[in-house]
C-alpha cells in the first residue's frame, strides 16, 4: 500500500488577515445541500504534498462553473510552486499553508492545467513566463479568514 503525505502546513498567524463578517442577517440553513453537479472531479495529488494547491484549484473550478456553466482545469502545479515561493521552499516538496495558496491566487492568479500540466517531476521548476501572463487574468479579488470553523 502506498504511503501518502498530503502536505498541509498550518497557517502562521497574520494580523493583516481580513476577518469574515456576515453581510446579511444569518438565516436558517437547509439540513442538506448537494453541490456535486457544480464541482470538477477530485484530482489525485499523487506523491506530492500539494493538497492545498489541489483544494484551491478545485475551488476555482467550482466558481468558474457557477459563473459560466463551464469550467476548465486550473494548474495545481502552478499554485503549488508559487505557494512555496512565498515559503522559500521551491527546491523541495515541503507542502504549503492554505493562506499562502490564497495569497498566491490574489497576487499571481492561476493559469490553466493545459498551460502548466500536473507533471510532478517538474514541481521544482518555475513555470514559464506565459503561465504568469495567463494567470493574471485569473486572480481572486480578496479573501477573508473564517475563525469559527
Amino acid at each position: 500500500m502506498a504511503v501518502r503525505s498530503y502536505g498541509w502546513v498550518p497557517d502562521r498567524p497574520d494580523q493583516r488577515d481580513y476577518l469574515y463578517k456576515a453581510i446579511r442577517p444569518v438565516v436558517r440553513l437547509p439540513k442538506k445541500v448537494d453541490l456535486r453537479e457544480l464541482c470538477s472531479i477530485v484530482e489525485n495529488q499523487e506523491s506530492l504534498g500539494s493538497c492545498t494547491a489541489n483544494a484551491l484549484a478545485g475551488n476555482l473550478e467550482y466558481l468558474d462553473h457557477r459563473i459560466d456553466d463551464e469550467y476548465e482545469d486550473v494548474s495545481r502545479l502552478f499554485i503549488y510552486y508559487n505557494e512555496r515561493v512565498l515559503e522559500g521552499t521551491t527546491d523541495y516538496d515541503s507542502g504549503a499553508s492554505l493562506r499562502d495558496g490564497i495569497k498566491t491566487l490574489r497576487k499571481q492568479g492561476a493559469c490553466w492545467e493545459k498551460t502548466w500540466p500536473y507533471l510532478i517531476d517538474r514541481f521544482t521548476r518555475k513555470p514559464p513566463k506565459d503561465c504568469y501572463i495567463e494567470a493574471k487574468k485569473h486572480r481572486i479579488e480578496s479573501y477573508h479568514r473564517i475563525n469559527s470553523l
